[in-house]
């Protein structure tokens, strides 16, 4: 406390402005890389998780489309109907080839990776199978182009679909467990923010009336001896002032 009281009153107004300065600082500083964090992670969530689960969301229904349009071409004996369900194959093989791309790009983990993999090798199997039946409805031979839809093809489809599957509900459980991480963190960043916050109110309370008190007790007994000259009493003098400080 005595060394509070001999400094002057400017350092000490300047002192605690400064102290409060920096806790403000060491606060704001603290949240915002907590803010980032979450930020980056919730960017994370979307690019690499959210994003990929709508790309194999459309994977799959474009492959379910191949297959109903590949059906249908069989089993509807229509040369101009039949033309526009091959049109339909073709773009959706490849809207499905650059999705697939796309999605293999933001791929993060090896199970993931794995996974695509055996997606690949399913689909790849199958196109023979498309390719084969294409041809053969083109030719009269529907019979045929239905036994390997329902034979050899169905298992490769089967194949492609379950893999598509598999991958869509393996992000969504990692979606989920990153997301209860990054709801963790923000609990985290938001308890530490209160403590913190806490501590400086407290410490800048403190300090406020320990400053006040050794600006506003000596300025008390200044004014108490001015007035008792003021009234003529000239047994004191600034010596027992001082004495009186706390």
């Amino acid at each position: 406390m005595k060394w509070i009281n001999n400094l002057k009153t400017g350092t000490k107004l300047l002192g605690t402005f400064l102290l409060l300065a920096a806790i403000s600082g060491v606060v704001g500083i603290f949240g915002i890389n907590y803010i980032d964090a979450i930020e980056k992670a919730d960017t994370r969530l979307y690019e690499h998780y959210t994003v990929p689960i709508m790309q194999l969301d459309e994977m799959g229904i474009a492959f379910q489309r191949i297959r109903v349009n590949m059906r249908d071409a069989i089993l509807v004996d229509d040369a101009a109907s039949d033309q526009k369900k091959y049109d339909t194959i073709n773009e959706l093989s490849a809207l499905l080839d650059t999705v697939g791309a796309e999605y293999e790009a933001l791929i993060e983990t090896d199970e993931m990776r794995e996974l695509f993999n055996e997606y690949e090798a399913a689909k790849q199997a199958f196109d023979p199978y498309l390719q084969q039946m294409i041809a053969l409805d083109k030719e009269g031979k529907s019979d045929e182009a239905l036994e390997i839809l329902l034979g050899d093809a169905y298992q490769s489809a089967r194949a492609t679909q379950d893999t598509i599957t598999t991958m869509m509900n393996t992000k969504v459980d990692l979606a989920k467990q990153i997301a209860e991480e990054n709801a963790a963190l923000a609990k985290q960043a938001t308890t530490i923010m209160i403590i913190i916050i806490s501590i400086a109110v407290l410490l800048a309370v403190g300090l406020g009336v320990l400053i006040s008190r050794s600006i506003t007790v000596p300025l008390g007994l200044v004014v108490a001896f001015i007035s008792k000259l003021a009234k003529g009493d000239l047994m004191r003098d600034t010596s027992e002032a001082e004495k009186d400080k706390v």
